[in-house]
């Protein structure tokens, strides 16, 4: 299946979780850490122009990195404001939406951004990143892949992709883009119809005023699609459940000890009064 990417906003409980404190039998397990740091300290030639915040931050990622987990990835603080960025609804890069397939590893093009520098240059959705700058991104982790997509408006990204067998070179004029957060329009017999392409943080509000501006209770059903959307922020997908939910838990975040660390319920504050029958397409 297609997995996106969702950079949860209830981090802050999740982070509240965490422990500073080296386990007791880590100290044996680190030693050969100890080790080449103190000899990069005492021995490497250019020892002052190494930050140690770099050498920590190169670390991390080499633990997280070493799970192979598509989802795991660590954001030094260089990476973090990319993927908050998009979350505003505002970017620089090409405008395109990557996703990753959990079978292949695969990060491939979920979709293209109307009137985007990617749309312009021929890019189309299903095409899968082999190359960034002559680089190999294949079955890279999506956190490196975006890093290296992403870049100041003006500069130039070389792309090589995969559309089925064949391999295509892109070389693509990067632009600020302003993302749309919802596309809306009535169907046929009174049905409203709702694209949502990320749970950015204006989601919620975006998805009712659409679905005011479509009539609200008097349409005769809603068709919420999500294909294509790649996620976003957990209270903001929270946010848009609830606004077709009055009562019930929407959401629950456990550990694998099975410790609840968050969870949400619907509010009816938060819904709006009189909501209609919602079908949800999805990949």
């Amino acid at each position: 299946g297609i997995a996106g990417r969702m950079l949860r906003d209830c981090r802050n409980a999740l982070l509240a979780q965490g422990d500073t404190t080296p386990p007791a039998d880590a100290e044996k397990s680190f030693e050969p850490f100890w080790q080449v740091y103190n000899m990069i300290q005492s021995n490497y030639l250019d020892r002052d122009t190494i930050d140690d915040s770099k050498l920590v931050d190169g670390a991390i990622k080499g633990m997280v990195d070493v799970l192979g987990d598509q989802f795991s990835g660590y954001m030094d603080p260089e990476t973090y404001p990319l993927f908050n960025s998009d979350l505003s609804g505002e970017v620089e890069g090409i405008g395109a939406v990557v996703q990753t397939d959990e079978e292949t590893n695969e990060i491939s093009i979920a979709n293209v951004l109307e009137g985007s520098p990617a749309e312009a240059a021929g890019l189309k959705s299903g095409d899968v990143f082999v190359k960034v700058e002559g680089e190999d991104v294949y079955q890279s982790n999506q956190f490196d892949l975006v890093k290296l997509v992403r870049g100041k408006e003006g500069t130039t990204v070389n792309l090589t992709m995969r559309r089925g067998e064949e391999l295509i070179d892109f070389s693509i004029i990067r632009a600020r883009i302003i993302t749309p957060v919802v596309e809306y329009k009535t169907l046929e017999d009174g049905i409203g119809y709702i694209k949502l392409r990320s749970f950015d943080a204006n989601a919620y509000q975006e998805v009712t005023n659409a679905m005011t501006e479509l009539g609200g209770a008097d349409m005769k059903g809603l068709v919420l699609d999500l294909r294509g959307n790649p996620g976003g922020l957990m209270n903001s997908a929270v946010s848009v459940v609830n606004a077709f939910m009055r009562e019930g838990r929407i959401v629950s975040v456990e550990n694998r000890f099975g410790k609840e660390l968050y969870s949400q319920s619907a509010s009816a504050a938060r819904a709006p009064s009189r909501s209609p029958d919602a079908n949800l397409l999805a990949p």
